[in-house]
């Protein structure tokens, strides 16, 4: 005789309804945490967009206020800049050569400018060009593709 209890075994019904359970909360999970995330999505989308219509539209001088940005009118924008003021942090004591200078000895360094209210990174779920920092990197780039300036210090 055996001492040891009857196994207890799981119908196979009962497995594959707790799987489903998990699954349909994971995806309900999902799509809650990117529904969340959207109007900071749209927000990050369109300070990149109006950063660089500004830098296009003044000679590449840095916005130095919300102010300065609101003229930027040749671009796409998904949110107000009423909203934006509470959703996004930028730098408005950038020099524009500064940055022109550190793309061109730093290509893979980030640029952190613009942020979100507490300093961390803004979510772009649209994409890494919608990012605004990569917006401003690659408006860099360009912007030294098509100078004849050096790209070094001397």
């Amino acid at each position: 005789m055996s001492d040891q209890p009857p196994s207890r075994r799981w119908p196979i019904w009962k497995i594959l309804l707790l799987a489903v359970a998990v699954f349909v909360l994971y995806v309900i999970g999902s799509t809650f945490n990117v529904y969340r995330k959207i109007p900071e999505s749209y927000a990050a989308w369109t300070t990149g967009n109006l950063i660089v219509d500004y830098l296009n539209t003044y000679s590449n001088q840095w916005p130095r206020s919300w102010e300065d940005l609101d003229k930027a009118t040749n671009c796409l924008r998904y949110t107000p800049i009423e909203s934006l003021r509470t959703t996004v942090k930028i730098n408005w004591t950038v020099n524009f050569e500064d940055l022109l200078l550190s793309a061109a000895t730093n290509h893979a360094t980030p640029l952190k400018l613009v942020t979100r209210p507490d300093g961390s990174k803004l979510h772009a779920k649209w994409g890494p060009g919608t990012e605004p920092n990569n917006k401003i990197k690659g408006y860099l780039l360009w912007h030294l593709s098509q100078s004849n300036r050096p790209t070094q210090v001397q």
